[in-house]
């Protein structure tokens, strides 16, 4: 449990370095007209068609992720996404049961702007998304990290 804490706050200092600095990182997308209704866009989850290279395979992005940035390949990737954090959130709690991750008990951390989702796999891989909305600027910043199992 010890390595969990120091894991996620090597998480938390990354994702508020990340957004001291997020407004050079790369510009907006145009924005676009949304092709679902949000009552469609909720029910079935819309997975990245385009993979990232150094983003695991067994990891969704949302979406509309833009200035994608791999921290470490295949172990800590952050992104930013025009949505707000339930929108986001319901993303990832949809999406990620369709890549074996597995959500534990007592489920996700929401505080204010910001949660925290833990899920894990049966051989041993575990994920921390850390999410934390910035409402000046309409966008969720999402922080993905993937400690890996014994294989």
């Amino acid at each position: 449990m010890r390595r969990w804490a120091t894991y996620l706050k090597i998480l938390v200092l990354g994702i508020t370095a990340l957004s001291a600095c997020a407004t050079g990182i790369a510009p907006k997308p145009p924005s676009k007209t949304k092709a679902l209704t949000a009552k469609a866009a909720a029910s079935t989850p819309t997975l990245t068609a385009t993979p990232v290279e150094g983003v695991p395979a067994d990891v969704p992005l949302h979406p509309k992720a833009y200035a994608v940035q791999v921290m470490r390949p295949e172990a800590l990737v952050v992104y930013r996404v025009d949505e707000s954090l339930e929108e986001v959130m319901r993303f990832y709690v949809s999406s990620l049961p369709l890549y074996g991750w597995q959500q534990p008990s007592p489920g996700d951390a929401v505080v204010g702007a910001a949660a925290t989702l833990m899920r894990f796999k049966t051989n041993g891989d575990q994920l921390v998304l850390s999410l934390r909305y910035k409402p000046d600027e309409g966008a969720t910043i999402v922080a993905i990290s993937i400690k890996r199992g014994e294989r």
